[in-house]
């Protein structure tokens, strides 16, 4: 591997999440010591705090571009460290990396489009990219209790990580990775300097899954962290799912950078675990883009609402839902269930996202294969129960009404 063609940028935002600051530190220090990572300290570029604002980051990226356009064997790496979200507006939705500093008034000149992100990412011609993404940070977990979603200091903002891997054109040499799911946080583990993504790559990039050997391969990358991140926040009741994109053509020589000095030993050899190619294949299929929850979204985003009192239209409404159940169509009608009681039904708001919550919550425990099909189907007719329940009592209600 050519270290001299190894470029990086790290942006750690900062603002409402001091610790980003501290996880773009910790992968810059790992990257350019000459014992661990080995990459030139000047082709390390870091964008923290202050200096990660929206035309910094812009223009490194346009930097990096131009900087491999022309070498044949370059490495280039990408960590964003902050909160990346989806804007709902009248015109629709748009993605959006926050910069620091940005302006929920003035998006558009204060923070990064998606677009704009991932038609820069997309013309780094470099041999080997790796693009890591530590978005929706949580505060740290206390007393083992499950975390609620993070929602950005922008109420507008809905947290998402997938919308902007769907924007990234994956192939050969590009490998693009988040830390969560939609639905879940980037967490950070008790007593732990950093996030628990950024803490399970800066491991990887010491070469804790190489085996010793010379440099660290992206099959090890993604080893160790699409293993190490869901086994860790286990203990905590908590699900965290790294996602990734599709990988095609996964060379063994796509190498990210050098195995720190210290692990490159017969004992650290003797003792550590090598890559599992027959599991690293499922986990790569497990965590693919293509295999992310699709979850039943219950927050009104700050749409406002006009409650509506044609009977009629409500009682067609829980109908037409009704026959979703009947047809087995259950997130479906929860979906359809939730979006009535902002409009039409607000007094079974909290039941219709009560049973949102427990289908969102059973969709991730038999994504991450905490359950077997049998008792998810189980919990399914459950909560399909539940929710007839609910359409016959609101039509009794609507019944009453008109009588």
């Amino acid at each position: 591997m050519n270290l001299e063609n190894a470029h990086a940028l790290l942006i750690g935002v900062g603002g409402d999440l001091p610790i980003t600051i501290d996880d773009a530190n910790a992968i810059a220090k790992v990257l350019g010591d000459s014992n661990k990572a080995a990459y030139d300290p000047k082709n390390v570029i870091l964008l923290t705090e202050k200096n990660a604002t929206r035309e910094n980051v812009l223009s490194e990226l346009q930097n990096i571009v131009e900087k491999v356009k022309n070498i044949e064997d370059a490495t280039v790496v990408i960590f964003y460290s902050g909160h990346g979200g989806k804007y709902r507006g009248s015109n629709g939705s748009d993605y959006y990396l926050l910069t620091n500093g940005y302006d929920p008034y003035d998006r558009d000149n204060t923070m990064i489009k998606g677009d704009e992100f991932s038609e820069l990412i997309n013309s780094i011609e470099a041999n080997r990219l790796l693009v890591m993404l530590d978005c929706c940070h949580a505060a740290g977990i206390i007393d083992e209790k499950p975390l609620i979603k993070l929602k950005s200091a922008d109420e507008q903002i809905v947290n998402s990580n997938i919308e902007i891997l769907k924007k990234l054109k994956s192939g050969t040499g590009k490998v693009f990775i988040t830390s969560c799911d939609d639905d879940e946080q980037s967490v950070i583990l008790p007593d732990s300097k950093n996030s628990l993504f950024t803490e399970v790559v800066l491991e990887a990039l010491e070469g804790y899954a190489s085996n010793g050997e010379e440099y660290v391969g992206i099959i090890d990358i993604l080893y160790y962290v699409l293993r190490q991140i869901p086994k860790r926040i286990e203990a905590y009741n908590h699900i965290q799912r790294p996602i990734i994109n599709k990988i095609d053509d996964l060379s063994s020589d796509f190498f990210i950078c050098k195995v720190a000095k210290y692990l490159q030993t017969d004992e650290f050899r003797s003792k550590s675990n090598p890559v599992d190619k027959s599991q690293l294949e499922k986990l790569a299929n497990q965590f693919n883009i293509e295999n992310c929850s699709e979850l039943i979204v219950i927050s009104n985003n700050g749409d406002p609402i006009e409650v509506i009192e044609d009977t009629t239209l409500k009682s067609k409404t829980l109908k037409e839902i009704e026959s979703l159940i009947t047809q087995g169509e259950t997130e479906k009608a929860i979906s359809q269930f939730v979006d009535i009681t902002k409009t039409q039904l607000v007094d079974y708001k909290n039941q219709s996202h009560l049973l949102a919550y427990k289908y969102n919550v059973l969709l991730n425990d038999k994504m991450m294969d905490g359950i077997d099909d049998q008792t998810y189907r189980k919990e399914l007719t459950k909560i399909a129960q539940a929710l007839h329940f609910f359409i016959e009592k609101a039509e009794k209600d609507l019944n009453s009404l008109t009588e």
